[in-house]
């Protein structure tokens, strides 16, 4: 109940500050857009993981999963690169190179 009320908090303060509006203004008018681009990126994430997996498995155990594919998808799409996880073959690495 208390955190319901901190939210409630946090939305009178919207009407305080300009910076409120104008991200809400943006979300309104490009909302659209906004959703298309994260759609756009989901499969991107969805495809690149599975062919990642599909490569690299057979020839290297840190790719046991499609889950732990994701993960280096998020974090190479992301470009963090985090360094965990990376392909091995020859194939997994020019893929990761053009993803």
């Amino acid at each position: 109940l208390v955190r319901l009320l901190r939210l409630f908090v946090l939305l009178r303060l919207e009407r305080k500050f300009t910076a409120f509006a104008r991200i809400h203004a943006v979300l309104r008018h490009k909302g659209e857009e906004l959703l298309v681009t994260a759609f756009i990126a989901l499969i991107m994430l969805v495809t690149s993981s599975s062919m990642v997996y599909y490569i690299e498995n057979p020839s290297n155990d840190t790719f046991s999963d499609i889950p732990t594919a994701m993960w280096w998808a998020v974090t190479a799409l992301t470009t963090v690169g985090y360094g965990d996880i990376c392909p091995m073959t020859p194939m997994g690495r020019f893929f990761g190179a053009i993803t």
